[in-house]
């Protein structure tokens, strides 16, 4: 996968035969050990001595990462693949992931004639997630918080979670912050679609559209310069008591309603032969979460375009 200033890269073998990396390069960045949530730090040489047994599953590979905050230097790199004991090249990958503003990359070339080597979605922008090879779902959180406190008691129990791939909790102004949000939340030069839902909140329906969402994606993970993402925004019993504070409601929404949840899903792409299929997908997956709502009587008829989302 290659994000903002990352790159993980995973082998998934289905030969009979070892692979080992040879000839590494990495030109920006540093490498680590993926799977060690400190990040250990990894040599070219251990990079080398990689063994990427036959009918491996996701074995694991390495990372390459330029986030050391406050410096942001995104990463670059390559290596050739090879069969291991003979001497044989299977292919070459090189990647370039800069930070913030610029298109990451992953290629795969030179595949040697009689293999068949296979990247898994396409190059996404800074900022984006996206699968290379072997990806894996990433998820995000955004808060804020009115004080300038990063460590505030209500966001304890976010601040405790192990494992995060990236922190950038800071105070910020709300200039600073629209700034930040502009990689992301902007598609310039892109083709985009918005689907939305409303259900009442339930987990396992949140569950239930992640998890329809990250097995449908498969299925368009091919589409030129894809991003694909799905968002749970939550819209609280507070929020619909102050909606009526002041004689109304212009979304038809009380506070009987219970708390809601607004599920959105958000595509980037820039081919047009792409746009049956990913509007197929959008469909295909909230006709699921809605039939999985009314299922369970949670469903609403309510359709709101948040227009502050990506």
């Amino acid at each position: 996968m290659t994000w903002s200033q990352w790159v993980e890269v995973y082998f998934d073998n289905k030969t009979d035969k070892h692979l080992e990396a040879k000839n590494v390069k990495i030109t920006a960045g540093w490498t680590y050990v993926t799977g060690d949530a400190g990040r250990k730090e990894m040599s070219t040489d251990e990079i080398h001595q990689l063994n990427i047994k036959p009918y491996a599953s996701e074995d694991p590979g390495f990372g390459n990462t330029g986030y050391s905050w406050p410096i942001m230097k995104g990463c670059e790199g390559s290596l050739d693949l090879y069969s291991k004991g003979e001497g044989t090249r299977v292919c070459s990958i090189n990647w370039n992931c800069p930070y913030w503003t610029k298109q990451n990359s992953f290629n795969v070339m030179n595949i040697r004639e009689g293999w068949v080597v296979k990247r898994q979605g396409g190059q996404m922008y800074a900022t984006d997630i996206g699968a290379v090879y072997r990806g894996y779902p990433i998820a995000s959180l955004e808060l804020e918080y009115s004080e300038p406190n990063p460590n505030a008691t209500i966001l304890a129990e976010y601040n405790a979670i192990s494992g995060t791939v990236a922190d950038n909790t800071s105070v910020k102004s709300l200039a600073a912050l629209a700034k930040a949000l502009k990689g992301p939340a902007s598609g310039a030069g892109l083709r985009q679609a918005f689907w939305t839902w409303t259900v009442k909140l339930d987990q396992d329906l949140a569950t239930t559209a992640k998890d329809i969402f990250f097995k449908e994606v498969l299925a368009i993970a091919d589409a030129s310069n894809l991003t694909a993402a799905i968002s749970l925004q939550v819209i609280t019993k507070p929020i619909l008591e102050k909606m009526i504070a002041r004689g109304g409601n212009a979304l038809r929404l009380s506070a009987a309603d219970r708390p809601l949840m607004n599920v959105l899903i958000a595509l980037k792409w820039s081919n047009l032969a792409d746009n049956s299929c990913l509007n197929k997908f959008a469909a295909a997956v909230k006709d699921r979460a809605v039939a999985a709502a009314k299922a369970k009587g949670k469903d609403m008829s309510d359709l709101y375009m948040n227009y502050a989302s990506p």
